[in-house]
């Protein structure tokens, strides 16, 4: 049964490919390796580490209160505000530190 199982597979991927089956699982091999070798270049095992939620209960603040939670502090948590409710951005330092693309909305209500 396994041979004829294998037999016709090999001659509906030579039907629809034109390749032989050793070819075809070849290629087939090397993409996945090339997509492997692609994608261990630009992630690592690092970056699929879940995030810690840190649980803020911050209340009701004043726009002076909010200032103080801008990083310098490395206890106190990047903080921002829309629309009134408050937002830590924290894990995301490269945006929102100092110098970075959206430093501008830290420590103020950004809406």
């Amino acid at each position: 049964m396994t041979t004829a199982v294998w037999t016709t597979t090999a001659e509906i991927i030579l039907q629809y490919t034109g390749l032989w089956s050793t070819t075809f699982f070849t290629i087939v091999a090397l993409m996945v390796v090339t997509y492997k070798v692609v994608c261990g270049m630009f992630f690592s095992s690092d970056d699929f580490v879940p995030i810690k939620r840190q649980s803020l209960n911050l209340g009701d603040m004043t726009k002076e209160e909010l200032r103080a939670y801008n990083g310098s502090d490395s206890e106190k948590p990047f903080l921002m505000a829309i629309k009134g409710k408050i937002y830590t951005v924290s894990t995301s330092k490269m945006f929102y530190g100092p110098g970075g693309s959206y430093a501008m909305f830290v420590r103020r209500d950004a809406s």
